[in-house]
């Protein structure tokens, strides 16, 4: 997967749909050809595309940016939970970041050179990667953690904590390198294009089997496990936050599939066109692409939202901060409220 591209021609398993039929594009009226579809499909999908870029690029900005100075600010990162959540924080970030730079692309053309494209490539694949992986460590943490009564990671070994995290970056660029290697800048009929190399029918059929598996329906049924287990486990207890965590855990199982779910949908869809020999899409799938690749682009919109609004402790933290900002003669008792809150939320157990 990468960021989608104006044209549908060429397309490969990574940018989505592929080549239409010139019979719905074109009609042959007086000897001449006359462009029917192809105006209306591109003009929609770099338009919608370009705006809805740059959207995600400022509620993802603004939101992981505050939950990552309320993370560093009020949280004992050395935790396996919140070094967890810092790590799935700042993959947001490197995801969010070239989002403008796509924007651009999709309302015009690329214009940054070669080497621009390989490196927003590369940031593209690692945040997507790294945000499935964390995803998915999160949680098996919180499950073995909460229905498994395993010892926290904090009195483990803080350097198996570290490993594991640093494993986790090196696999994930690791194997963003392939899809790095493959982009490339080039014409095309609508301008430069910054795509990835053309793959053989079969491997694009096999990409997007692998895509689908690997990266929708294994960390889906894993969190939806997890999730599902520590849910009953909570529900048994006369925990006081009950409530709020059963509401985060369905905020992040149902968050998971609203975004991902569409998308993978018509990359199966498309495959089957494969499947039976057909490059060809028709038009409503197109522009379903369209949409739901935005929508599963928004996923690191996701994350501050359901913990910033979704969790008292860090709606209280944010207010800290934003109250210490607004009112520089309150910092006094800022730290003692600081301390009160670590206070409170240490003994309260958070998924």
């Amino acid at each position: 997967m990468s960021a989608a591209k104006k044209t549908l021609w060429n397309a490969t398993p990574s940018t989505g749909i592929s080549t239409l039929e010139y019979s719905d594009y074109y009609d042959y009226e007086n000897d001449s050809l006359i462009f029917l579809e192809d105006d209306d499909l591109e003009r929609f999908g770099g338009v919608f595309s370009g705006v809805f870029y740059c959207l995600i690029f400022t509620f993802s900005l603004a939101g992981n940016s505050l939950l990552f100075c309320t993370l560093l600010k009020f949280e004992n990162l050395q935790r396996a939970p919140n070094m967890f959540l810092m790590n799935l924080t700042v993959s947001d970030l490197i995801f969010t970041l070239p989002l403008p730079f796509w924007a651009v692309y999709q309302l015009h053309d690329w214009v940054f050179g070669e080497v621009a494209c390989k490196i927003f490539s590369m940031l593209f694949f690692i945040g997507f990667y790294s945000y499935m992986t964390f995803l998915v460590i999160m949680a098996v943490d919180r499950y073995t953690a909460v229905v498994r009564d395993v010892m926290s990671w904090k009195v483990r070994q803080r350097r198996k904590l570290h490993a594991v995290c640093i494993g986790a970056w090196i696999f994930c660029i690791t194997a963003s390198l392939p899809e790095v290697l493959l982009s490339e800048t080039k014409l095309g009929p609508n301008g430069t294009l910054c795509e990835s190399v053309e793959y053989h029918h079969s491997l694009r059929l096999f990409m997007y089997y692998l895509h689908i598996v690997v990266f929708f329906l294994v960390p889906f049924a894993v969190i939806l496990y997890c999730y599902v287990r520590i849910w009953t486990r909570i529900w048994k207890c006369k925990a006081k936050k009950k409530q709020q965590a059963i509401k985060l855990i369905l905020g992040i199982i149902i968050g998971f599939f609203i975004c991902w779910a569409p998308y993978n949908i018509v990359l199966f869809i498309q495959s089957l066109y494969l499947q039976h020999g057909a490059e060809q899409a028709n038009i409503s799938l197109n522009y379903a692409y369209y949409v739901c690749h935005c929508l599963a682009y928004s996923h690191c919109c996701l994350n501050p939202f359901l913990h910033i609004f979704g969790s008292e402790k860090f709606r209280g933290q944010v207010y800290l901060i934003c109250d210490s900002k607004h009112h520089p003669q309150s910092n006094q008792s800022f730290t003692s409220q600081n301390a009160s809150i670590r206070t409170s939320v240490s003994r309260q157990t958070y998924v």
